[in-house]
């Protein structure tokens, strides 16, 4: 991530502010740069935009973990394996991490102000809320179990993050395969099989990786919307399977 490179958390977090910048505050001295980084270097808009999304990243997963009452061992590796596998975290950069997590957790600020946060920052971006929703509920479902406090967190994410109705449920799973597979691509069994190509190549113009970048997704969460894209393909073979497309 570009803007580790410049700045340590205190400085960041002045910069912020809001509760992105508390939790930073929270974890002053646990260094994220090198020991001779000047503090006080700008940084741009779009570090600005990644540091933010980090930061909410991290700490709505922890809101996530803890909203049944407590966070069990299969939560803890599932975060971590979000942090190595996901996000190629090692060393200082996954303590920090951590950090945040156990921040987040700990402190009072409901997960609603870090969505209102991250969609101030990031804007209306549905791939950038696609990818913070599934990793959402991929901890979630952790323990095998979708709690209604963990629904609840869904579709409150799905509502501040300005997704299209119903991405919640899908995730719930109580929709039939090939209407879930409408809904990915936000199209409707009644239009015509080139609108259905037209919402497929739109669909795919959002996951491109410049893209998504310069609206100031990391480049460390590209796993997760490489795994969107997947999604969408899918559906797209599967909606023209069921049309008999070509």
């Amino acid at each position: 991530m570009a803007w580790m490179g410049k700045i340590m958390f205190g400085g960041l977090g002045g910069m912020i502010g809001g509760p992105v910048g508390a939790i930073l505050g929270a974890v002053i001295g646990h260094k994220l740069f090198d020991s001779g980084t000047n503090s006080t270097q700008r940084i741009s808009t779009n570090e600005r935009s990644q540091a933010i999304f980090f930061v909410n990243f991290v700490s709505c997963l922890a809101k996530m973990a803890k909203a049944d009452g407590r966070i069990c061992e299969k939560e803890i590796q599932t975060v971590g394996m979000i942090f190595e596998k996901q996000l190629g975290l090692t060393g200082e950069g996954k303590q920090v991490a951590i950090n945040i997590f156990n921040a987040a957790k700990d402190n009072s600020d409901p997960i609603e102000e870090y969505l209102r946060q991250l969609r101030g920052a990031a804007g209306y971006n549905p791939a950038i809320g696609m990818t913070f929703i599934a990793a959402l509920h991929a901890v979630a479902m952790a323990d095998g179990i979708l709690a209604n406090s963990e629904k609840e967190i869904l579709v409150k994410t799905e509502q501040i993050l300005g997704l299209r109705s119903g991405t919640a449920n899908n995730l719930f799973g109580n929709v039939d395969d090939i209407d879930a597979m409408y809904e990915i691509l936000e199209a409707t069994a009644d239009m015509s099989d080139q609108e259905i190509k037209k919402k497929h190549r739109q669909k795919s113009l959002e996951y491109h990786p410049d893209k998504l970048i310069s609206k100031g997704l990391p480049e460390e969460f590209m796993k997760y919307a490489n795994d969107e894209m997947v999604k969408i393909n899918k559906a797209y073979d599967a909606i023209k399977k069921s049309r008999g497309m070509k």
